[in-house]
């Protein structure tokens, strides 16, 4: 199982290794820990450039340094809890890294954290929102950690390969997968007797003003989501 991290260099992914260890173990799992930022150079050349792109950090020579540094002590504690871990440090914009970093890495899935706002549409920004709407492979989304992901599944009833991936996910724990129907659907995002919701990812190239189906069930949840592709 490869699974692909987004994450800054200071994060110790300690709240993805718990997801991680009760959905997967780590036997056989392999982590990539990817961090995207923009050379601070750039803005010599073309002060416009990506000057006012949100999710992308800029970084001069002394400060990538530092992130390096930072990102390999963050990896420690993954290493220590038997977690095959690589990391890569790229610039570039960060939603097309991280697919083109999937692609070739084969990354079997994306896990990404997701803001606690009390505004939800501030959950969904920049990177979410494009990750929703062109990742290859699932992405599985969490505002939080639940201690008890993965025994009580629920999936939407005409997706197959999604509830594929709920008895794979419900295996470790003995966990039981139910469908739900869409008028059951905010009593499942409020945890009400549901601790991961598994839905299909229809890519949108132009997602409407009221945004895409997904974006809308991201933006509500308490509780993980992961998306598949369709």
């Amino acid at each position: 199982m490869r699974i692909l991290l987004p994450v800054r260099p200071d994060n110790d992914c300690s709240a993805q290794a718990r997801i991680i260890e009760a959905l997967f173990g780590h036997e056989d799992i392999s982590l990539l820990r990817i961090f995207v930022y923009r050379p601070a150079e750039l803005d010599a050349y073309d002060p416009q450039m990506l000057a006012v792109v949100p999710g992308i950090r800029r970084l001069d020579e002394d400060q990538l340094r530092e992130v390096v540094s930072a990102t390999k002590a963050h990896c420690r504690g993954l290493v220590e809890h038997g977690f095959h871990i690589e990391s890569a440090i790229v610039s570039g914009f960060p939603v097309d890294k991280i697919i083109d970093e999937a692609k070739s890495w084969k990354a079997d899935l994306i896990l990404l954290h997701v803001t606690q706002e009390k505004l939800h549409e501030c959950r969904i920004g920049p990177m979410v929102g494009a990750l929703i709407d062109s990742s290859p492979v699932p992405v599985l989304l969490y505002p939080k950690v639940v201690e008890t992901i993965g025994k009580n599944i629920r999936v939407l009833p005409e997706t197959k390969t999604a509830r594929q991936w709920a008895a794979r996910l419900a295996s470790r724990q003995n966990g039981e997968v139910r469908e739900v129907r869409e008028d059951e659907l905010p009593r499942a995002l409020s945890g009400d007797g549901c601790d991961l919701l598994i839905i299909p990812a229809h890519h949108h190239f132009a997602p409407s003003l009221l945004g895409s189906a997904e974006r809308r069930i991201v933006r509500h949840t308490d509780i993980p989501v992961m998306l598949v592709p369709s």
